[in-house]
C-alpha cells in the first residue's frame, strides 16, 4: 500500500512539474554580450536562470569593446524558443580598472514578458515584430545593463550593479610568463590606440557616465525643419537604446526616448525627389555638457533638439533649445548620403 502511494505521489509530482514546464511562455531569443568601446571587459562567466529552471549561457572568455548596447557574439546552443530570465549570475574583469566584479541578480520576469509580447515596429516591414536578442553589457564600476534588441530597436530592461571581488588571476589569464600588469597592458594596447588609451585610463572619463550622464532623463523632443519631406528617423542613444520612427510629420510622434542621443539619422527627400540620409554623430562631451547646462538653468522646460535642413544646398545643422536659450552644435559630424 505504501509503495503504491509513493508511486502515485511521484506520478503526480512529475505531472505537476511537466504542466508547469509547459505553462511557461517561450520566445525565440538569443543571448549576446556588450562592452564599452573605450573600456574593454572580459566575461569570465555569465548565465541566465529562466523561469522554467533552465540555464542559458552568455558568450564568455573574450575581450569585449564592441560598444555599449550593441550586439556581440551570439550563443546559439540550445532551444530557439526559451522562457524569460529570472536571475543573472555574472563574473567579469574590467581592464581599465584592473578589477573583477561579481553579481547575482533577481530579474523582473514580468518586464521581460511584457516587452517580448509588445515587441517593436520593424523598420523594413513596418509591422510588429518580437525582440530576438537579450544583450548583457558590463561597464566600469560594476554596472550591468540588459537590453532587448531586434531590427533597429533596442530597449533597456534592467540596470544593475555588481560588487568588486577577488578571483584567481592565474586561472583568468592562463599565462605564467607575463605579469598581471604586462597582460593588461597587452590587451589594452591591442584594442585601443594611444589617444583612446589616454581617455580610457583616466577614471574621470568614465566615473558617473553609465549611471548618470547616459541615463539622465529629460523632457526631450526631437524634430527637424522639413518634417513633411522626412519619412523616417533612426536614433541611437548613449545609454544603449535605439529606436526607429516612420511617421510624417514626425512631430506628432511623442514616444521618443528621453535620454541623450548619440547619433541621429534622418531620411528625407529633396525638392527634386532625391532620397537623402543625413547622419549626425554627436561629440560626447559637447552634447552632454550642452544638455546639462540648459537643464541646470531651466530644469522644468522642455528641451528640443532640432535638425535644421536646407534642401536646396543639403546644408544640415543641429540646435538645442528651450523657450529661453539656444545652442548650436559645433563638433558634431554630419554626413549626407543618397539612398
Amino acid at each position: 500500500m505504501k509503495f503504491t502511494l509513493i508511486i502515485l505521489s511521484s506520478i503526480i509530482l512529475l505531472l505537476t512539474f511537466s504542466y508547469k514546464a509547459l505553462s511557461y511562455k517561450k520566445y525565440e531569443w538569443y543571448p549576446t554580450e556588450s562592452g564599452p568601446e573605450l573600456f574593454p571587459i572580459c566575461i569570465v562567466s555569465a548565465k541566465y536562470e529562466l523561469t522554467d529552471g533552465n540555464i542559458v549561457d552568455v558568450p564568455a572568455n573574450s575581450n569585449i569593446a564592441n560598444g555599449w548596447g550593441k550586439t556581440g557574439r551570439l550563443q546559439l546552443i540550445g532551444d530557439e524558443n526559451k522562457a524569460v530570465p529570472r536571475k543573472l549570475f555574472a563574473l567579469w574583469f574590467s581592464y581599465t580598472e584592473n578589477k573583477f566584479y561579481k553579481g547575482e541578480f533577481d530579474l523582473n520576469a514580468d518586464a521581460f514578458e511584457k516587452a517580448f509580447t509588445e515587441g517593436y515596429i520593424d523598420d523594413y516591414t513596418l509591422k510588429k515584430d518580437s525582440y530576438k536578442f537579450i544583450i548583457t553589457g558590463f561597464a566600469p564600476s560594476g554596472y550591468v545593463a540588459i537590453w532587448l534588441s531586434g531590427g533597429q530597436s533596442t530597449k533597456e530592461i534592467a540596470f544593475l550593479k555588481a560588487k568588486e571581488t577577488n578571483y584567481d588571476w592565474a586561472k583568468f589569464s592562463q599565462r605564467d610568463d607575463v605579469s598581471r600588469k604586462e597582460y593588461i597592458n597587452g590587451v589594452l594596447n591591442n584594442i585601443l590606440d594611444s589617444n583612446q588609451l589616454k581617455i580610457a585610463l583616466n577614471p574621470l572619463n568614465w566615473l558617473g557616465k553609465y549611471d548618470k550622464d547616459y541615463r539622465e532623463v529629460y523632457s526631450l523632443n526631437i524634430t527637424n525643419t522639413i518634417e513633411k519631406q522626412c519619412n523616417s528617423v533612426y536614433i541611437n542613444y548613449f545609454d544603449g537604446a535605439r529606436e526607429f520612427h516612420v511617421q510624417p510629420p514626425l512631430s506628432t510622434n511623442q514616444d521618443f526616448h528621453q535620454t541623450i542621443p548619440k547619433q541621429i539619422t534622418w531620411k528625407w527627400k529633396t525638392n527634386s525627389g532625391k532620397k537623402i540620409f543625413s547622419e549626425i554623430t554627436f561629440d560626447e562631451n559637447e552634447i552632454i555638457t550642452a544638455f546639462k547646462s540648459i537643464h541646470k538653468k531651466y530644469p522644468t522646460e522642455q528641451i528640443t533638439l532640432t535638425t535644421e535642413i536646407t534642401p536646396a544646398t543639403y546644408a544640415v545643422s543641429v540646435v538645442l533649445n528651450t523657450k529661453y536659450s539656444s545652442y548650436t552644435f559645433k563638433s558634431c559630424i554630419i554626413q549626407n548620403t543618397r539612398d
